[in-house]
């Protein structure tokens, strides 16, 4: 069966459209167990209401943060009131419970702030163990860097793909049956 040149460039343009609606942040969310999310949201939500006290509940008693921390956080979140997932990582090692870790992102541009969770305990009593807030300057432009080597990738894709049909096509003229 062939395909005429302006179907083969459709099914290209729906397949690279395809690829593109993937988010990060949802392949994040969907690798995490629920319980987790909503612990982490949990925390979000006491904080933003300014219930530190109940925000500390979340977290293992023997690592609570400082209230420094605590007001940091709350600071960070009054001014992004929905911070981006942009990470998740969940391992899981012989009998042991498993863990999460998760990073989020606070602001746009050059003005980034990080928030990495780390959670663990048996199922029912998940507790965040360590929490770490760190500036972003580095994330910013680590996800420019980012954004230029998966650009460049894409770049090298097509040109392989229309290599490979322009070899295809001086193939079948060479060679006619």
């Amino acid at each position: 069966m062939k395909l005429s040149r302006i179907a083969r460039l459709a099914l290209l343009a729906l397949c690279l459209g395809a690829c593109s609606a993937c988010s990060m942040q949802k392949l994040a969310e969907r690798i995490t167990p629920d319980g987790d999310l909503a612990l982490v949201h949990a925390l979000f939500k006491d904080l933003h209401a300014g219930h530190t006290d109940a925000a500390r509940a979340h977290f293992d008693a023997k690592n609570a943060p400082s209230d420094k921390t605590l007001a940091t956080l709350t600071a960070l979140l009054a001014e992004t009131p929905k911070p981006q997932l942009v990470g998740a990582n969940v391992t899981k090692q012989n009998s042991d419970p498993w863990q999460t870790t998760l990073t989020y992102q606070f602001g746009r541009g050059e003005h980034v702030h990080v928030l990495i969770l780390h959670i663990d305990g048996a199922e029912g009593h998940r507790r965040i163990n360590t929490l770490h807030i760190g500036t972003g300057s580095d994330m910013h432009g680590l996800m420019r860097i980012a954004t230029w080597f998966f650009s460049g990738l894409l770049v090298v894709l097509a040109a392989v793909v229309m290599l490979v049909i322009w070899l295809v096509r001086r193939n079948q003229r060479k060679y006619k049956r």
